[in-house]
């Protein structure tokens, strides 16, 4: 299978779906205990890479598109059983961004300010481009 292989990043980037999922889950458990700003940075950064690879379309500086905060709620009865429902419903009407995961964007850019989090971490387009490579290689398998 091709893979997409990053300068900086590769070591952390997911190569499937499960373990993307799998980190993700953790970030979330972190947002639903408040302990979110206490998770340590490869920890963090594990979670953030993965929603980069999950999520493609989403870019951190659209959470709020436009200053949009509208929330949606999607009919997600066709849904992947294994992913948390709040991975897809609600979520912002302008950017798609899950609401869940606006406190992890909101994290992001906290870490990037104070220096603990890189410009490249941030806008992890590695990530992002690993996933789109990943999925495309298993649909074309099928």
């Amino acid at each position: 299978m091709d893979t997409y292989e990053s300068t900086q990043l590769s070591g952390m980037i997911p190569d499937n779906n499960q373990t993307a999922l799998a980190r993700v889950m953790e970030i979330i458990k972190h947002v639903d205990s408040d302990s979110l700003s206490e998770m340590p940075k490869d920890r963090f950064l594990d979670g953030w890479l993965s929603i980069s690879f999950l999520f493609p379309g989403l870019h951190p500086d659209e959470l709020l598109t436009d200053g949009s905060d509208n929330i949606i709620e999607i009919d997600n009865a066709e849904h992947d059983t294994e992913i948390d429902k709040r991975l897809i419903t609600p979520c912002y009407e302008q950017s798609g961004w899950p609401v869940i995961l606006s406190a992890v964007v909101d994290e992001a850019y906290r870490r990037n300010a104070n220096d603990s989090l890189t410009d490249a971490e941030l806008y992890c387009y590695e990530a992002a481009m690993a996933g789109i490579l990943y999925r495309d290689t298993v649909s074309s398998q099928d």
